[in-house]
């Protein structure tokens, strides 16, 4: 199997942001910058392995899993030679409540 393209919708890239703005100020610029770059890195690993994450049906068609470190799940979908990066979740964060709560998308 040949390597996806990986994109970052607007929602992944505002949850890097978040994450970063949040661990600046819980520990220091420098390890939050460390840690976005080791998730970004295993954003990049979906698309080598996309269907290695754990599938997610049941809160989104098509919608797929992938633990990072224990600290973090993204969420993605595979769409033609492309891997879609929806969501970063931190952990603590329901990623449950955000697609249960989120409005359908018309087909």
């Amino acid at each position: 199997m040949r390597p996806r393209e990986v994109r970052f919708s607007q929602n992944a890239l505002n949850d890097l942001a978040d994450i970063l703005a949040y661990i600046s100020l819980e520990a220091s610029p420098a390890i939050a910058e460390r840690y976005i770059g080791r998730l970004v890195a295993a954003c990049e690993r979906v698309g080598l392995s996309g269907e290695a994450g754990r599938p997610r049906d049941d809160l989104r068609h098509g919608l797929r899993t992938w633990p990072v470190e224990r600290r973090a799940v993204i969420t993605y979908t595979i769409e033609d030679d492309e891997i879609i990066i929806a969501r970063i979740f931190r952990r603590g964060r329901s990623i449950e409540s955000y697609y249960q709560s989120e409005e359908p998308l018309l087909p």
